[in-house]
């Protein structure tokens, strides 16, 4: 239990209760909500091929990805449709439940609701989240919610000792192994910083731990048969996504992959880390731990912060990993924000020191949304490739008025396919890029079309090669087609119209071909 204290360091005037942190995270996800359907309708990168996999409830659908995500996007779609509004709806909700079990966790470290809500909004501060998480990300959300409940819920476990609290974890362990294969990171992590604080051991040395483990099985059972009945090699995904070589080079893969820890780690945490460092820098001392903060759980949180570091640092020794993404340190770094705080709470800051700090998240608030609202409205030269003004939608009405309607549409490429999927709701959907997946089959009927889509920015992109496969069309079948061309112009504020262009090349056969019905 937490000790109590008659002395207060100084901290902010007025307290942020948990209820007010609400209220401003529900304003800060409606302003970042509206901005983006107002301003744009196009279907971000990573949730295009999400909305290409919601056309069927299933198991799994890409052994690189557990399917958790998709199929909370499959339950909000029963009601939204595959347009954008969903995909935002999910990716608000899960950053607010993120966020608010994440005050939760800090209120019961320090046991002040104003620095509970201060380490909650510094996650702001964090690159990842603070701006990539709004147009990109979603796998990695659910990731994020699950590591942040999984701990939620250990210290509740910890606390209280009820059955109640350990099947609140299993759930929380199971989520995360369905969220991401990375959370298994997060679980070791913490696992680690628990046996070695003697009160959080007895929770990991618990027989009702037992309760978790099995609900987390039977939570991950469906996934995990998938996976089994695929035989799925799980080894050469892991070495496919992360580029391990082999032991001819593995000197030199070690140098940059220990590079690659520091830089992206420090990436990672940025602009926050340096941020606290001018701010706090008396956090950096040993400083006697205020009676108020729970000292095991600062611990805790400490040793999985280090912890983190050390696997990063043994996939480079161990597995030969070469280099680290920012977007994949989550289940490492998640939880150094909170440990930051324990040693700044320690440092007894100044109440102006504190103030400055509020400052500075409303202004990189501020400067974010404006940013964005910049890069929606104005496009080039404030971004590069632009991805949320390409003219999907425009796309979408150019196919419909060749009297498309119901058919199957076989795609190169997610972005385009998650797109269409919004345009024509009611067609399936085959993307040649990801052969894993196949929509459900359609019932045999002549009236249905089949729709071949590809980008063709350059005149010699012609029919594709993998989609006559898919369609069994040999070469003399190929010369009779009627390759056809829709040219999209995006439009600027001051630059002409047709400034930047996007092509498409189309076929439309008449009825079903072969698997494209």
């Amino acid at each position: 239990m937490r000790p109590s204290s008659a002395s207060q360091p100084p901290t902010l005037p007025d307290p942020w209760s948990f209820g007010r942190f609400a209220a401003l995270l529900g304003v800060y996800c409606a302003v970042h909500f509206i901005l983006r359907l107002s301003l744009s309708d196009t279907i971000g990168v990573d949730d295009a091929i999400e909305g290409v996999f919601t056309q069927s409830l299933a198991p799994g659908y890409d052994p690189r990805q557990p399917p958790l995500y998709t199929w909370l996007l499959w339950l909000v779609q029963r009601v939204t449709g595959p347009s954008l509004i969903g995909f935002l709806i999910l990716k608000y909700g899960l950053l607010s439940a993120t966020f608010l079990l994440y005050y939760k966790i800090a209120d019961r470290l320090f046991a002040d609701a104003r620095y509970a809500s201060l380490t909650a909004w510094s996650l702001l501060l964090l690159y990842q989240i603070g701006w990539n998480l709004h147009e990109g990300v979603t796998q990695t959300q659910v990731l994020m919610l699950a590591c942040t409940a999984t701990l939620y819920a250990f210290l509740k476990a910890n606390d209280r000792g009820t059955a109640a609290t350990y099947i609140l974890l299993g759930f929380a362990i199971g989520a995360g192994l369905l969220a991401k294969l990375s959370f298994s990171a997060f679980l070791g992590c913490l696992a680690m910083g628990a046996a070695l604080v003697p009160r959080f051991r007895r929770t990991l040395l618990s027989p009702r731990l037992l309760i978790s483990l099995a609900v987390a099985a039977l939570v991950v059972s469906p996934y995990a048969w998938w996976l089994l009945a695929g035989a799925t090699d799980l080894d050469t995904v892991f070495r496919s996504a992360v580029g391990t070589g082999n032991d001819a080079d593995y000197l030199p893969r070690v140098g940059k992959g220990l590079l690659s820890v520091l830089l992206t780690t420090l990436g990672f945490l940025s602009p926050l880390l340096p941020i606290l460092l001018l701010l706090f820098p008396r956090a950096l001392r040993r400083n006697a731990t205020p009676p108020e903060v729970d000292a095991d759980a600062q611990r805790l949180v400490g040793l999985m912060t280090v912890t983190g570091l050390m696997v990063l640092i043994l996939g480079v020794l161990v597995a030969g990993v070469g280099e680290y993404k920012e977007r994949w340190l989550h289940p490492f770094l998640l939880v150094a924000p909170l440990y930051f705080f324990c040693r700044i709470r320690g440092a007894n800051p100044t109440l102006g020191r504190l103030r400055v700090h509020v400052m500075i998240l409303v202004g990189v608030g501020v400067f974010v949304v404006g940013l964005r609202t910049a890069h929606l409205v104005v496009g080039e030269p404030l971004c590069n490739k632009c991805r949320p003004l390409v003219p999907y939608a425009k796309l979408g009405d150019a196919l419909a008025d060749t009297g498309f309607t119901d058919g199957t549409i076989v795609v190169r490429n997610g972005n385009t396919a998650g797109n269409l999927r919004a345009a024509f709701p009611e067609a399936r959907i085959y993307v040649l890029n990801n052969p894993t997946y196949h929509p459900p089959a359609a019932t045999p009927d002549p009236r249905r079309r089949c729709l071949v889509v590809w980008p063709a920015n350059r005149e010699q992109d012609g029919f594709p090669a993998d989609a006559a496969a898919y369609l069994s069309l040999s070469p003399p079948d190929l010369q009779g087609l009627a390759v056809n061309r829709v040219e999209i112009p995006w439009g600027h504020l001051w630059r002409p119209a047709d400034y930047r262009v996007s092509t498409w090349g189309y076929v439309l056969f008449d009825g079903p071909r072969g698997r494209c019905r």
